[in-house]
């Protein structure tokens, strides 16, 4: 481990582990962020450089492998900010998953805990002529349903890898949503609407929330879970059960998953 002095405080690089009465917060890397001032200074030969390393810690920042565990609540993800003033910890990139088990012993209402049915998960394979994100997409979802005992018709609400327009056309015919040649009419119709057959992208999709790349199937997941919830607001599938998230590319991989609304 290296603790190395930063412009706003100190870094502790390497399997970091802090404890304060029953918290306990451990990542890869935190840095420290203080109230006051050092005398030690931010360059050689400069002026000391406020929060490099005096009074009271302020907040700290954990990234990686980020774990916040405390007797009623544990989290993971990839970066964390500890507000001390507040007692709060803010995750990002972060979707927590728990066994029943866990529900129970952490007192989280079973009405909120939406179901994971399906993960599959693919990478290319020589698909002749078609166009392989297509086909990687079909055989992918196929191995969801099959996971998950669903059929199309099944799915209320799909957020798709739809970086560009056209794929949402191509993704919603491969995932059988429509006859192939037929997902431009259906779109036109409706049907992919929000209060239509199926909802897909109702977030906006890839174009509108940016597409971050890593954080991108997170988001998925995230609007997929309020959809099932009840709480996507003004973009609220109407008596949404079950959705579905896709991912495709760089590599390209692809990434299906099946969720169902909580049965009790």
């Amino acid at each position: 481990m290296a603790l190395v002095p930063r412009a706003l405080g100190w870094a502790q690089d390497g399997d970091v582990d802090i404890v304060q009465n029953d918290a306990r917060l451990r990542a890869d890397r935190i840095t420290l962020f203080f109230s006051g001032t050092s005398g030690a200074p931010a360059t050689p030969g400069g002026a000391a450089q406020p929060g490099l390393g005096s009074g009271d810690i302020e907040r700290m920042i954990a990234e990686g492998e980020v774990y916040y565990i405390r007797p009623s609540q544990d989290a993971r993800g990839d970066r964390a900010e500890y507000n001390v003033a507040q007692d709060s910890v803010t995750f990002t990139g972060n979707v927590i998953v728990m066994s029943e088990e866990g529900l129970t012993r952490h007192g989280i209402p079973r009405s909120r805990a939406v179901q994971v049915l399906a993960s599959a998960s693919r990478s290319e394979q020589p698909f002749g002529r078609e166009n392989g994100d297509v086909a990687l997409t079909r055989a992918t979802t196929l191995e969801a349903y099959a996971q998950a005992s669903v059929e199309p018709r099944d799915i209320d609400v799909v957020e798709v890898h739809d970086a560009f327009s056209i794929e949402e056309l191509l993704y919603g015919e491969a995932m059988g949503f429509c006859k192939p040649g037929e997902a431009a009419a259906e779109l036109e119709a409706g049907a992919f609407d929000i209060g239509g057959r199926h909802a897909v992208s109702p977030s906006g999709g890839l174009i509108a929330m940016g597409h971050p790349l890593g954080p991108t199937g997170v988001g998925q997941v995230a609007e997929v879970v309020r959809q099932l919830r009840g709480e996507a607001g003004v973009r609220q599938q109407p008596n949404a059960r079950m959705g579905l998230t896709h991912m495709v590319g760089i590599g390209p991989v692809c990434l299906v998953h099946i969720l169902r609304a909580a049965t009790a």
